[in-house]
Parts: C-alpha cells; sequence; structure tokens
C-alpha cells in the first residue's frame, strides 16, 4: 500500500522513502503515483518511454499517464495491482485500477539541441 498524504492520514512526508541514485548523462528517470503502476506493466511503460525516445520528457510522461488511463477504464484488464491480489489474497481482481495518475520523467544531462 502505497504512502498516503493528506488531512484523514497518519502518514507524513517524514515518512517518505528516500533514494540516492548515480545518473550517468543520457539516464530518463520516471516516477510515477500507484495509477501508473497498479495499472501498467512495467514492460509497457519502457515500451511507451522507448516509442517517444526522442521526445521531450513532457511527451513521454503525457504517453505513460495516457496508457495508466486507458487500461484503469478498460473493465477487461490483467494489471499489475490484479496480479498482486491474486498472489497475494487469492483474490482475483479484474480490471483497471481507477486511481490517479501522476507521471514525471527526467531526462539527465541531456541535449535536446541534437534531436
Amino acid at each position: 500500500m502505497p504512502f498516503q498524504l493528506g488531512v484523514q492520514s497518519a502518514d507524513r512526508p517524514t515518512d517518505a522513502r528516500r533514494y540516492e541514485l548515480q545518473l550517468q548523462r543520457g539516464d530518463t528517470v520516471l516516477l510515477g503515483s500507484d495509477g501508473v503502476f497498479d495499472n501498467v506493466e512495467d514492460a509497457a511503460i519502457v515500451g511507451a518511454l522507448s516509442a517517444t525516445a526522442r521526445s521531450p520528457p513532457q511527451t513521454q510522461a503525457r504517453a505513460v499517464a495516457h496508457a495508466a488511463y486507458t487500461v484503469s477504464k478498460d473493465a477487461r484488464a490483467w494489471t499489475p495491482f490484479g496480479k498482486h491480489a491474486l498472489q497475494t489474497t487469492g483474490q482475483r481482481w479484474l480490471g483497471g485500477k481507477e486511481d490517479d495518475v501522476t507521471v514525471l520523467v527526467l531526462h539527465f544531462g541531456h541535449d535536446y539541441a541534437s534531436l
């Protein structure tokens, strides 16, 4: 279960996990909410990023967000959330999971002049 920030939540910003990454010029970093990762397989996210590889980060973020939104509305989708629910609880969850979708894409040290 993700952290939930809000007035009725016990989670606080200080509860958040911190990560340190060693980035190299040309790396792409994607951050997303559970509305993305519950609905879209990692391979499909990589596919969306690859299909828009020569695009600005905003375009890539929109592509991933669109994929998550589309799956969230599909009543027949077999999603990462559904697979995890089956593995952990034995309950079958078919269909996308409607949720907030937030995506941030960062290109580290990318030179747009060369596009």
